[in-house]
């Protein structure tokens, strides 16, 4: 079944993003934001978020993209169609919102960020909780993906906890394309990933990847007051800490059959993950080192993905020109069948 790439906005929603501030530094000022009834968008515009700045000791960690910014003071618009990030001139693209069927049937409420987790090359990543708002039910049609395995471990590939009963924690990711690399060396990686999860990925989302909301545009104060930044603000599942090389050391048989799995069922989907390590590979947090639930095992990172070229015009037809699929990273079919092969071969060769 094919989905559509545009349809009609949706209701105009108005959430809200608060930072408090870390207790390492001195007494500041604290910023809150509630939802605000009086902020209006445009009729038929994305629907607007409002983010506060962390205090600057949060700030200074994400050094490469946010540090210069100086707040985050202007709504956020979205979630994006990756064909924004592919285009060089923003304002020139009308906003609109790909559809995300049986992933997130309701918007998302008021979302608090809690915490600094990690600093990537591309995004800087910060916890943060949703209260109120659990995890929509899994897609059951992520089933039909992992075709080939036995029915024993594709179960257990599929299985994974169910979060029907819990308080939604998430991961926001900002980059500032203008303060990075520059668009080019950030965007090409963050509209590929946005296009995965919204298209290959989608019935894969809370099983074999996290569950994604998508990516968020504003343009905010940088340089104290001198000049304008691009911030984007992707949304997504907090699926965990990422697998460190001695616990991949300690997986039992069964446990590397089901990781095996799940790369099957990625490429299933059309997609060569070419960012294959553990450090990749997220696990639930917990106290013990050991055993590790692999069943709940989240692949991360597709910024480098590679996507056959089929499978990207089959179901991007219309959405990115022609000369998009490369850029996203669309291969013919040869090639990229001997890539899926060689990351195959390194999965199992981890352990080994």
């Amino acid at each position: 079944m094919m989905f559509p790439f545009y349809i009609p906005p949706p209701t105009i929603n108005t959430g809200s993003i608060t930072f408090p501030p870390a207790p390492p530094l001195p007494p500041r000022p604290r910023l809150v934001s509630k939802p605000n009834p009086q902020l209006k968008a445009n009729a038929g515009g994305p629907k607007t978020r409002r983010i506060y700045w962390p205090n600057r000791l949060d700030a200074a960690y994400a050094t490469h993209s946010l540090s210069a910014v100086d707040g985050l003071s202007r709504p956020f618009v979205g979630p994006l169609h990756p064909a924004f990030l592919v285009r060089r001139s923003l304002e020139r693209l009308a906003f609109t919102r790909v559809t995300l069927p049986h992933i997130r049937p309701e918007p998302l409420p008021s979302i608090v960020i809690d915490r600094f987790l990690q600093q990537g090359r591309i995004w800087s990543g910060f916890g943060a909780t949703c209260p109120g708002f659990n995890y929509p039910a899994a897609n059951k049609s992520a089933s039909s993906i992992s075709s080939g395995s036995s029915s024993e471990h594709s179960e257990r590939v599929l299985r994974g906890h169910n979060h029907s009963n819990c308080t939604a924690r998430l991961v926001a990711k900002f980059t500032s394309p203008t303060e990075h690399y520059g668009r080019e060396g950030v965007c090409p990686e963050a509209a590929r990933e946005a296009w995965l999860y919204t298209h290959n990925l989608r019935c894969l989302q809370g099983k074999v990847v996290p569950r994604w909301w998508g990516v968020y545009y504003a343009e905010q104060s940088a340089g104290r007051g001198t000049r304008r930044a691009e911030v984007l603000c992707a949304i997504m599942e907090d699926a965990g800490r990422p697998l460190d090389e001695v616990e991949a050391g300690h997986l039992d048989k069964a446990d590397k059959i089901v990781i095996r799995d799940k790369y099957a069922a990625l490429h299933a989907s059309g997609v060569v993950h070419y960012s294959c390590a553990p450090k990749h590979w997220l696990v639930p947090y917990s106290l013990e080192l050991l055993p590790i639930d692999v069943c709940s095992l989240r692949l991360i990172d597709f910024g480098s993905s590679l996507v056959r070229r089929d499978v990207f015009t089959d179901s991007f037809a219309g959405g990115i020109p022609a000369a998009g699929a490369q850029y996203l990273g669309a291969m013919d079919q040869d090639e990229w069948e001997r890539h899926a092969q060689v990351e195959m071969e390194h999965v199992c060769k981890i352990w080994a």
